[in-house]
């Protein structure tokens, strides 16, 4: 059972990857199938962790990735309907596909030393191509919203909980795709599409 020590530390500290090995070790938690299909390496949680706002939250029963990320709701406006970029899908090198069904619009980790709102120019640079913020309409932050504590999707037998600082982009004509955009980031191929907010998902 995990000490109460380990719970006292500040929640933003950056360990050591000593420090990590050992939490691991304390949780029990096996590493064997990281670095493997969809999941992660041990070596990418280092890095995150190190780079981003990827904090540890020892519990008495599990051990918790709290990840504070930018999102932003990507919207394109055309004869009256309005139109909501979704990802559709990460596609792995070994062809390991992963769907993100809980995940509306895109959204990056928040850097260690970024304010929210750099982080979503950020994201929508890196992931969409949206280089020019004179077409596309951003706004300020419109609701922070923490998700519940849920299995990681990245690092099997750790759990994560999103702290989600949310904004609304608005695109103009110039970057519309119809197709949907895609992303090759480490390795992966992450492909956006388009979709009636609150509907079915629709090919258009």
């Amino acid at each position: 059972m995990p000490t109460a020590e380990l719970v006292a530390e500040p929640r933003d500290q950056l360990l050591s990857q000593g420090a990590i090995s050992d939490l691991l070790q304390t949780y029990g938690i096996s590493t064997d199938v990281w670095g493997h299909g969809t999941a992660r390496s041990f070596a990418d949680l280092l890095n995150h962790h190190k780079r981003d706002q990827l904090f540890f939250r020892p519990e008495e029963s599990r051990l918790v990735l709290d990840v504070n990320v930018a999102m932003v709701l990507v919207y394109y406006q055309s004869r009256g309907r309005t139109f909501e970029l979704y990802e559709d899908r990460q596609e792995f090198p070994d062809g390991s596909i992963l769907h993100r069904d809980t995940f509306d619009g895109i959204g990056e980790t928040m850097g260690r030393r970024e304010i929210p709102i750099e982080t979503a120019r950020r994201c929508l640079a890196e992931e969409l191509n949206f280089r020019d913020p004179s077409l596309y309409q951003l706004s300020e932050i419109f609701k922070i919203e923490t998700r519940p504590v849920v299995p990681s999707e990245k690092w099997p037998n750790l759990f994560a909980a999103y702290h989600r600082h949310i904004f609304e982009c608005f695109i103009s004509p110039p970057l519309y795709r119809r197709r949907g955009y895609a992303e090759i980031k480490d390795g992966r191929t992450i492909h956006f599409r388009w979709k009636r907010p609150n509907q079915m998902l629709l090919s258009i």
